[in-house]
Protein backbone atom coordinates (compact mmCIF):
# COMPACT_ATOMS: atom_id res chain seq x y z
CA UNK A 1 0.00 0.00 0.00
CA UNK A 2 1.29 3.28 -0.83
CA UNK A 3 1.91 5.98 1.77
CA UNK A 4 -1.13 8.05 -0.23
CA UNK A 5 -3.43 4.63 0.14
CA UNK A 6 -2.43 4.50 3.86
CA UNK A 7 -3.32 8.27 4.33
CA UNK A 8 -6.81 7.50 2.67
CA UNK A 9 -7.56 4.43 4.74
CA UNK A 10 -6.61 6.46 7.54
CA UNK A 11 -9.15 9.01 6.50
CA UNK A 12 -11.74 6.89 6.14
CA UNK A 13 -11.06 4.91 9.57
CA UNK A 14 -11.34 8.68 10.93
CA UNK A 15 -14.31 9.00 9.46
CA UNK A 16 -15.93 5.89 10.52
CA UNK A 17 -14.66 6.81 13.78
CA UNK A 18 -16.38 10.26 14.09
CA UNK A 19 -19.81 9.18 12.35
CA UNK A 20 -20.36 5.74 14.27
CA UNK A 21 -19.48 8.29 17.87
CA UNK A 22 -23.21 9.75 17.87
CA UNK A 23 -24.59 5.77 17.31
CA UNK A 24 -22.70 4.33 19.42
CA UNK A 25 -23.00 7.06 22.79
CA UNK A 26 -27.07 6.52 21.81
CA UNK A 27 -27.02 3.03 22.94
CA UNK A 28 -24.01 2.77 24.83
CA UNK A 29 -23.82 4.52 28.53
CA UNK A 30 -19.88 6.09 29.44
CA UNK A 31 -20.99 6.13 33.57
CA UNK A 32 -23.35 4.47 35.91
CA UNK A 33 -24.63 7.76 36.48
CA UNK A 34 -25.94 7.73 32.29
CA UNK A 35 -27.28 4.33 32.25
CA UNK A 36 -30.79 3.68 32.55
CA UNK A 37 -32.55 0.67 34.56
CA UNK A 38 -34.29 -1.14 32.35
CA UNK A 39 -37.03 -4.11 33.28
CA UNK A 40 -35.58 -7.97 32.43
CA UNK A 41 -38.41 -7.71 29.78
CA UNK A 42 -36.02 -5.69 27.78
CA UNK A 43 -34.13 -8.64 27.27
CA UNK A 44 -36.35 -11.41 26.89
CA UNK A 45 -33.95 -14.17 27.23
CA UNK A 46 -33.14 -12.93 30.23
CA UNK A 47 -36.79 -12.25 31.40
CA UNK A 48 -37.60 -16.09 30.00
CA UNK A 49 -34.43 -17.58 32.13
CA UNK A 50 -35.22 -15.63 35.07
CA UNK A 51 -38.84 -16.59 35.41
CA UNK A 52 -38.20 -20.28 34.55
CA UNK A 53 -37.61 -22.27 37.53
CA UNK A 54 -34.04 -22.73 38.82
CA UNK A 55 -31.82 -25.88 39.59
CA UNK A 56 -30.76 -25.98 43.61
CA UNK A 57 -28.15 -28.48 42.77
CA UNK A 58 -24.54 -27.32 41.91
CA UNK A 59 -24.13 -28.38 38.63
CA UNK A 60 -27.51 -27.15 37.66
CA UNK A 61 -26.64 -23.74 39.14
CA UNK A 62 -23.65 -23.72 37.53
CA UNK A 63 -25.42 -24.05 34.12
CA UNK A 64 -28.05 -21.65 35.01
CA UNK A 65 -25.92 -19.09 36.14
CA UNK A 66 -24.56 -19.19 32.18
CA UNK A 67 -27.37 -18.65 30.72
CA UNK A 68 -28.11 -15.67 32.32
CA UNK A 69 -24.76 -14.69 31.67
CA UNK A 70 -24.86 -15.48 27.83
CA UNK A 71 -28.88 -13.73 27.44
CA UNK A 72 -27.08 -10.56 29.25
CA UNK A 73 -23.68 -10.58 26.93
CA UNK A 74 -25.38 -11.35 23.84
CA UNK A 75 -28.10 -8.47 24.13
CA UNK A 76 -25.68 -6.07 24.65
CA UNK A 77 -23.54 -6.48 21.54
CA UNK A 78 -26.56 -6.89 19.81
CA UNK A 79 -27.78 -3.76 21.08
CA UNK A 80 -24.55 -1.75 20.81
CA UNK A 81 -23.49 -3.20 17.52
CA UNK A 82 -25.67 -4.93 15.21
CA UNK A 83 -29.31 -3.65 15.83
CA UNK A 84 -29.08 -1.32 12.59
CA UNK A 85 -27.98 -1.03 9.31
CA UNK A 86 -24.74 -2.60 7.93
CA UNK A 87 -23.18 1.42 7.34
CA UNK A 88 -24.10 2.11 11.29
CA UNK A 89 -22.73 -1.04 12.83
CA UNK A 90 -19.42 -0.36 10.89
CA UNK A 91 -19.20 2.99 11.82
CA UNK A 92 -19.74 1.87 15.70
CA UNK A 93 -17.80 -1.04 15.84
CA UNK A 94 -15.04 1.20 14.80
CA UNK A 95 -15.79 3.95 17.34
CA UNK A 96 -15.52 1.48 19.64
CA UNK A 97 -12.43 0.37 18.94
CA UNK A 98 -10.97 3.65 19.27
CA UNK A 99 -11.79 3.82 22.93
CA UNK A 100 -9.25 0.69 23.25
CA UNK A 101 -9.05 -1.15 26.67
CA UNK A 102 -12.15 -1.33 29.19
CA UNK A 103 -15.22 -3.27 30.19
CA UNK A 104 -18.96 -3.34 30.01
CA UNK A 105 -20.23 -3.37 33.55
CA UNK A 106 -23.93 -4.84 34.50
CA UNK A 107 -25.82 -4.14 37.56
CA UNK A 108 -28.76 -6.63 38.37
CA UNK A 109 -31.39 -5.53 40.76
CA UNK A 110 -33.91 -7.98 42.57
CA UNK A 111 -36.63 -5.77 41.24
CA UNK A 112 -36.09 -7.27 38.23
CA UNK A 113 -34.30 -4.76 36.38
CA UNK A 114 -30.79 -4.00 35.54
CA UNK A 115 -28.63 -1.65 33.31
CA UNK A 116 -25.03 -1.91 31.88
CA UNK A 117 -22.63 1.34 31.00
CA UNK A 118 -18.87 0.87 29.63
CA UNK A 119 -15.74 2.28 31.40
CA UNK A 120 -12.27 2.14 30.18
CA UNK A 121 -9.52 0.75 32.22
CA UNK A 122 -7.91 3.73 33.61
CA UNK A 123 -11.05 4.26 35.85
CA UNK A 124 -11.20 0.47 36.59
CA UNK A 125 -7.93 0.47 37.94
CA UNK A 126 -8.44 3.82 39.91
CA UNK A 127 -11.83 4.18 41.21
CA UNK A 128 -12.88 0.54 41.42
CA UNK A 129 -9.38 -0.77 42.88
CA UNK A 130 -10.77 -2.06 45.83
CA UNK A 131 -13.94 -3.61 44.37
CA UNK A 132 -11.16 -5.26 41.81
CA UNK A 133 -9.15 -6.59 44.26
CA UNK A 134 -12.27 -8.07 46.45
CA UNK A 135 -13.41 -9.65 43.14
CA UNK A 136 -10.01 -11.36 42.83
CA UNK A 137 -9.59 -12.55 45.82
CA UNK A 138 -13.47 -13.87 45.89
CA UNK A 139 -13.28 -15.37 42.34
CA UNK A 140 -9.58 -16.62 43.05
CA UNK A 141 -8.92 -14.77 39.30
CA UNK A 142 -5.05 -14.99 39.91
CA UNK A 143 -3.51 -12.30 38.01
CA UNK A 144 -6.36 -9.60 37.32
CA UNK A 145 -4.14 -7.87 34.44
CA UNK A 146 -5.39 -10.65 32.60
CA UNK A 147 -8.49 -8.40 32.51
CA UNK A 148 -7.46 -5.23 32.17
CA UNK A 149 -4.18 -5.54 30.02
CA UNK A 150 -4.14 -8.82 28.94
CA UNK A 151 -6.84 -8.98 26.17
CA UNK A 152 -7.26 -8.28 22.88
CA UNK A 153 -9.42 -5.14 22.56
CA UNK A 154 -9.91 -5.57 19.03
CA UNK A 155 -11.87 -8.30 19.11
CA UNK A 156 -12.31 -9.90 22.76
CA UNK A 157 -14.97 -7.85 25.47
CA UNK A 158 -14.77 -8.23 29.04
CA UNK A 159 -17.78 -8.37 30.69
CA UNK A 160 -18.32 -7.56 34.76
CA UNK A 161 -21.91 -8.27 35.97
CA UNK A 162 -22.97 -7.71 39.69
CA UNK A 163 -25.92 -8.81 41.38
CA UNK A 164 -26.84 -12.07 39.82
CA UNK A 165 -28.88 -13.29 42.98
CA UNK A 166 -28.75 -16.68 43.86
CA UNK A 167 -31.65 -19.37 43.31
CA UNK A 168 -31.63 -20.36 46.89
CA UNK A 169 -30.33 -17.36 48.45
CA UNK A 170 -31.41 -13.79 47.12
CA UNK A 171 -29.79 -11.86 49.23
CA UNK A 172 -26.62 -13.57 47.91
CA UNK A 173 -25.10 -12.21 45.17
CA UNK A 174 -22.28 -13.97 42.68
CA UNK A 175 -20.51 -11.38 40.93
CA UNK A 176 -19.46 -12.65 37.49
CA UNK A 177 -16.03 -11.50 34.89
CA UNK A 178 -15.84 -12.87 31.20
CA UNK A 179 -13.57 -12.14 28.34
CA UNK A 180 -15.50 -13.55 25.44
CA UNK A 181 -14.30 -13.38 21.90
CA UNK A 182 -16.37 -12.41 18.89
CA UNK A 183 -16.83 -15.53 17.42
CA UNK A 184 -14.55 -16.43 13.97
CA UNK A 185 -17.79 -18.37 12.44
CA UNK A 186 -20.30 -15.08 12.78
CA UNK A 187 -21.98 -13.50 9.97
CA UNK A 188 -20.24 -10.01 10.36
CA UNK A 189 -17.14 -10.89 12.06
CA UNK A 190 -15.71 -8.34 9.46
CA UNK A 191 -16.95 -5.90 11.63
CA UNK A 192 -13.92 -6.62 13.70
CA UNK A 193 -10.62 -6.24 13.04
CA UNK A 194 -8.67 -10.19 12.88
CA UNK A 195 -11.22 -11.02 10.62
CA UNK A 196 -26.58 -18.69 16.94
CA UNK A 197 -23.64 -18.33 19.87
CA UNK A 198 -21.46 -15.80 18.01
CA UNK A 199 -19.83 -14.95 21.44
CA UNK A 200 -17.31 -17.05 23.02
CA UNK A 201 -15.85 -17.49 26.39
CA UNK A 202 -12.26 -16.62 26.51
Amino acid sequence: MSAQESEKEKAKAQGQIRSGQDGLRSVLPFSSNDAKFMPFSANPALAAIMQASRPEEAEGMRRWLLRVEAAIHEWIVRRCFLDCSEEEAIARCAAYRSLGRGWFIVQLLPQKKFKFWWEEIAQIEGKRAAEIDELRERMDLGDIRHFTRGFVCHNELVFYIRGISHPTNPSARAPSIRIMKWDPTFRRTDLWTGGSEWLQSG
